[in-house]
């Protein structure tokens, strides 16, 4: 499989970065408390709003209005793409051969409705893959004779080669870090507040 060329990743880290860039325009103190509060966790460790925001963050990687969310950045690594029906995100070329991509932002964030949907729209193309951003690895899980769900690090070995998803997390790690802060000082605004 031949390399991702380095223009690719920048364009990732832009993409990463406009996503942090979004969720922080647009996320209040307010939509910290938006569920339940977990008191087991705010017991534990003093508060519950990270796990919140953990929330918020992957609700918005999967958000189909997003700009830069996590389609987004999978289909950087694809060429001549071209926009599919919901649920599949587009379609696209990788190393000659021709996709139908529907990316998950984790592997916990693809529910039982949206699998469903995705399984029975997958019989109209030829070759439909569920791609995931970021997660744990599991083995390819064949959902139909031609529909294949990957997981992150498998989704990042087929874009970007071996060593692909230790790169995607430092790309990730680079520009998440320079939002650490902003992250912070909502939670603790937050708290101020309660």
């Amino acid at each position: 499989m031949s390399s991702v060329k380095a223009d690719r990743w920048v364009l990732l880290e832009n993409k990463i970065r406009c996503f942090y860039e979004h969720f922080f325009n647009d996320i209040t103190v307010e939509d910290l408390d938006e569920k339940a509060s977990n008191i087991f966790l705010k017991y534990l460790i003093g508060n519950d709003r990270v796990s919140r925001l953990g929330l918020l963050l992957v609700t918005r990687l999967g958000d189909s209005k997003e700009q830069c969310n996590a389609p987004a950045m999978i289909r950087i690594f694809f060429e001549n793409t071209g926009e599919l029906q919901p649920p599949f995100d587009f379609e696209g070329y990788l190393y000659g051969k021709k996709y139908q991509v529907k990316v998950v932002a984790g592997d916990n964030t693809f529910n039982a409705s949206s699998r469903r949907d995705t399984i029975e729209a997958s019989r109209a193309y030829s070759n439909p893959i569920i791609l995931t951003l970021q997660g744990r690895y599991f083995r390819p899980k064949r959902l139909t004779d031609k529909l294949v769900w990957l997981s992150a690090p498998s989704t990042w070995k087929l874009i970007a080669g071996q060593g692909g998803y230790k790169r995607f997390k430092d790309v990730l790690y680079h520009v998440a870090s320079s939002y650490r802060d902003r992250a912070w000082q909502l939670i603790k605004l937050r708290n101020d507040n309660t």
